[in-house]
């Protein structure tokens, strides 16, 4: 069964039983006063009863997207900024804080690679590899990870990717980008040099470049408002709600309706 990431589960999720009308929110026009009657009654007006249905969709859209797969992968990555798996732990989605700890688990790597803390990783190779490189002496190594110590050492992705291949790793050209990327900004604690080896890939990982290595501490938070609001511009085809986006890529995809998969754009 194919799962859907973020906004087709969200935009379904909503549509599905949810009352659309005030009659079928069974809200009165009047509200206050007691058994006995009251001389003063306060009207509901339509415009406060369509607030009110806005928030209610805008919370529920919120929701979904931290209970998506994409949520839990960036906070996987803010796990590593602060070298914590446990923030996994406080996604109250069990699906969403498995991802978190993928995240971490697959990257986390990386860093150490990037900082010289070789002690702590647990793959023997990669622990070899990163040795090398902090002695800056990739000559010492077999020829199964000699290609890659010289090819991380000279930060060149297709490089990198034949040696990952002559060593029996099924890598894509892209997992050299993204071990070159957070490898990198690690190396050299920058966000340039991630952003530069990310630049070709998916928009998820140019977040991840963003929550590693930016000042910016709200990065996840209004990325999540944006879908949030994303999700609701495309469930009530209202188009002005795009102008709130903050983030241009989620922004022009809320206002190019031709634009149907938003989960691709960012996700693949």
């Amino acid at each position: 069964m194919k799962s859907c990431f973020v906004l087709g589960c969200i935009v379904l999720s909503l549509r599905i039983g949810y009352p659309l009308f005030a009659q079928e929110m069974n809200v009165s026009p009047f509200l206050g006063g007691d058994l006995g009657g009251s001389s003063e009654e306060k009207v509901i007006t339509s415009e406060e009863i369509e607030e009110k249905h806005k928030k209610e969709l805008l919370e529920m859209a919120r929701a979904r997207i931290k209970e998506s797969a994409l949520y839990g992968i960036l906070m996987g990555y803010y796990a590593i900024r602060e070298e914590n798996i446990g923030i996994c732990d406080t996604i109250d989605s069990k699906f969403a804080s498995q991802r978190c700890r993928e995240t971490f688990n697959e990257f986390m790597p990386d860093r150490y690679m990037g900082e010289g803390r070789c002690s702590l990783i647990k793959n023997s190779d990669k622990r070899h590899i990163c040795r090398a490189l902090k002695e800056d002496n990739c000559s010492g190594l077999g020829d199964k990870n000699r290609g890659i110590c010289e090819a991380l050492e000279k930060g060149d992705p297709r490089m990198l990717l034949r040696a990952f291949n002559t060593a029996g790793y099924r890598y894509s050209y892209k997992d050299s980008l993204i071990s070159l990327a957070f490898f990198s900004g690690y190396r050299y604690y920058s966000i340039i040099p991630c952003e530069r080896y990310a630049k070709d890939l998916t928009y998820e990982k140019k977040l991840g470049c963003m929550i590693l290595f930016s000042d910016n501490a709200d990065i996840i938070e209004d990325f999540v408002e944006d879908l949030t609001i994303l999700s609701f511009s495309r469930l009530k085809n209202d188009l002005e709600a795009c102008k709130m986006i903050k983030n241009s890529t989620i922004r022009k995809a809320c206002e190019n309706r031709n634009i149907e998969d938003v989960d691709a754009l960012v996700m693949k």
